[in-house]
Order: structure tokens, then C-alpha cells, then sequence
């Protein structure tokens, strides 16, 4: 009996446990998308000439977190740049923390985080991606605005699985 009630505390003292290791992110290279993947909610990742070499040779997810990448978004008929904030453990990732942060907002910084697809053609993927404002008078605001950005500007796209 006493075997029993030390197994039995054993495993519910464990059962709320987490492993480590887990990936919860999964990658759409730019060419594969398709008009199956509309409305579906994504992170973007701008292009970078250095991982072309990583695709040709089956990269895994790690991989294409490698670079720390820079891309321009046409936002209200001006150009903003921003870069790719990626944090990758050494045995774990977690979609939730990656994103984009604006490099020339002025007083107030910008995050993107979701973006969803609206439309894919040959040449363009148009997205509704959700920018989220922090500043001292504008504590995360959120706005939602529409965007077309050029297949040739993304590597692809991550999602949450």
C-alpha cells in the first residue's frame, strides 16, 4: 500500500510538469505558399541572400533563425524598415517571441507580431498585419493596417503549430 501511495503522489506531482526541447514553429518557404494558406495568421521573414544556400540543402527550423534580417513595409504611403527580433534558445523556441521591431519610428516603437494572409498572386502576398504602438502616452495600442509586400522581399513565413 505504501508503494501505491508514493506512485500515486509520484506521478500527480509530475503529471503538470514540461518538458524542454519544444519547438512550436513551423516554416513556409515563400515559393510554397499557396492560395490554401489565405487567412491563415503568420510571422514574417525577410529575405536574406545568405540562407538561399540553406533551402537548397533542406535546412532545418533553426536554421532560418540564423541571420538577423532587415526589410521595408509600405505603411500609409511610407516606407518603414524593420528588423527580425528572434530568440532562440539552445533547446527550445517559442512562436510567440518572434517578431518585427520598426528601426525608424520616431518616439514610439513598433512591433509586429501577426500578420494574416489576405491574397497571394505570382508576384505579391497582401497581409493584414497588426502593429502594436509603445510609447509614453500610447501604451500598447494596437492597429490593424493592410500591406502588400513582393514574394522576392520574403524568404517565408513562420506559423504556430
Amino acid at each position: 500500500m505504501t508503494k501505491f501511495l508514493y506512485l500515486l503522489l509520484f506521478v500527480c506531482s509530475t503529471s503538470q510538469s514540461k518538458a524542454q526541447g519544444s519547438w512550436n514553429i513551423g516554416y513556409l518557404v515563400i515559393d510554397s505558399l499557396n492560395q490554401e494558406h489565405i487567412g491563415k495568421v503568420v510571422r514574417l521573414d525577410f529575405k536574406n541572400p545568405k540562407k538561399e544556400n540553406l533551402y537548397k540543402n533542406n535546412g532545418t527550423i533553426r536554421s532560418y533563425f540564423a541571420t538577423v534580417d532587415t526589410g521595408f513595409l509600405l505603411i500609409d504611403s511610407l516606407v518603414y524598415s524593420f528588423v527580425e527580433r528572434r530568440k532562440i534558445y539552445v533547446d527550445h523556441a517559442n512562436y510567440k517571441e518572434q517578431y518585427l521591431e520598426c528601426l525608424n519610428c520616431k518616439g514610439m516603437t513598433w512591433y509586429i507580431y501577426d500578420s494574416e494572409i489576405l491574397s497571394i498572386d505570382s508576384k505579391n502576398i497582401l497581409f493584414k498585419i497588426k502593429i502594436h504602438f509603445k510609447s509614453l502616452g500610447f501604451e500598447n495600442t494596437e492597429l490593424w493596417q493592410i500591406v502588400k509586400v513582393k514574394k522576392k522581399n520574403l524568404d517565408g513565413v513562420f506559423f504556430e503549430l
